[in-house]
């Protein structure tokens, strides 16, 4: 399952409608942590994207449009098990029909490429207080290290795979190739809460759009927002 994008794909339009069906319900509701915890974004890579200053507008010049953010959070909105201030998540699109906007088909995907890298043992399993926080300092290590490579967790261990099989990933699949039976058992797509930023207020400064741009603005309620 490679890249390559059809007009038989996703759109954006149809995930971010699931995304506000189920959130609060179905599974976390991102779109509150979206508020709470990122903070902004920049395009960091445009490919097959030329501006043209006559319409004002971007338009395709390649086959498929691709697109990467740099993401900031400092997550307050759960209890953290790292030591960093601040989070930095590439977030990347791929989308077919560049005119289209929100109805083009496209793939995504959260965090790098690089693969997770499990601690190795559970504090529990130290013999004596020393030797707990030995394991514990080498966890925090590892976790940190993670994050700082641009692995967003919750990307990779409840939605990775299941955008895979439904060919919404783009780049490598570098979890375990498993479904997420625990933590996301009905295999539910929705927007991260990194993407959704990407979604709400980066992509529509991008595509130009005034229909676009009037649903979707910080003061829009995404719980309940259509486009």
């Amino acid at each position: 399952m490679g890249n390559r994008l059809t007009g038989k794909d996703w759109t954006i339009r149809e995930v971010l409608y699931i995304s506000n069906q189920v959130y609060g319900s179905k599974v976390d509701n991102k779109a509150r942590r979206e508020k709470i915890d990122v903070v902004g974004g920049r395009i960091t890579l445009k490919k097959n994207l030329k501006w043209n200053p006559e319409t004002k507008s971007y338009e395709q010049s390649g086959r498929d449009v691709k697109l990467v953010f740099k993401i900031k959070s400092s997550p307050t909105s759960y209890s953290k098990t790292d030591t960093l201030k601040n989070h930095y998540y590439p977030v990347t699109f791929l989308l077919h029909q560049w005119d289209l906007g929100f109805d083009s088909p496209f793939k995504w995907r959260t965090g790098s490429n690089f693969k997770w890298v499990k601690t190795k043992k559970k504090i529990s399993e130290g013999k004596t207080p020393a030797e707990k926080d030995r394991i514990r300092a080498e966890n925090l290590k590892i976790t940190n290290m993670n994050i700082r490579r641009g692995i967003q967790a919750q990307f990779l261990f409840d939605l990775m795979f299941v955008l895979f099989t439904e060919k919404l990933l783009f780049g490598p699949c570098t979890c375990l190739k498993k479904f997420p039976k625990e933590r996301n058992p009905k295999g539910l797509i929705f927007f991260d809460k990194t993407a959704l930023h990407c979604i709400l207020y980066l992509l529509p400064k991008l595509f130009v759009n005034e229909k676009v741009n009037k649903f979707i603005s910080k003061e829009s309620n995404t719980e309940t927002m259509e486009i």
